[in-house]
């Protein structure tokens, strides 16, 4: 079994299966309000809004991105943060691509304080993060997505603890985003 053959069972379920009237009323009207997000007509390649001027601390900032000095909101679509992650990666702009699926994956979700522009500027505060993201591009386009992952808690020589890279606050208790945790796994 691939990992595809799940959902495509699912997707096979649900297309059996008749959604009740109101539902299919409701998703009707959701579609009404919500059809320019997703203008190629899949979920999947949806535009995502953001306002740039909260991302103002972050560098470096990709140029397919609403420049952080523009007023009010900006949006970016999954298409246009693939291209921009594309050319970032072939010129080892590591940073300028994570930063591009960063702003794409919160949007205007996150608090100043906590997730989003906040917990990005820490984790590229990290001294190891050029390192890091370099051995998990590698890991990623040699082994794939499990191997990229496991690349980012692969201790290096400057770490202390396990080595993971904390993006979250929530692998250890000791440690704030952008830091390498300092206990074991």
């Amino acid at each position: 079994m691939n990992r595809q053959d799940r959902p495509d069972a699912v997707d096979r379920e649900m297309a059996a299966r008749q959604l009740p009237d109101p539902v299919v009323r409701a998703l009707g009207r959701w579609w009404e309000t919500n059809a320019a997000a997703y203008a190629d007509g899949t979920p999947g390649a949806h535009t995502v809004r953001y306002t740039p001027g909260r991302w103002v601390q972050i560098t470096p900032w990709p140029k397919a991105l609403a420049p952080t000095s523009a007023d009010g909101d900006a949006a970016v679509s999954r298409a246009e943060v693939a291209s921009a992650v594309a050319d970032a990666l072939q010129r080892e702009a590591f940073r300028e691509a994570l930063v591009a699926t960063y702003v794409w994956g919160k949007g205007k979700r996150g608090t100043p304080g906590g997730s989003g522009p906040s917990t990005l500027h820490k984790i590229l505060a990290f001294d190891g993060l050029d390192t890091a993201l370099a051995a998990a591009v590698t890991a990623l386009r040699e082994h794939g997505a499990l191997q990229a992952y496991a690349a980012l808690r692969t201790p290096n020589e400057m770490s202390a603890g396990d080595g993971r890279l904390c993006v979250s606050g929530r692998c250890c208790r000791r440690t704030t985003p952008g830091q390498r945790c300092v206990l074991p796994a």
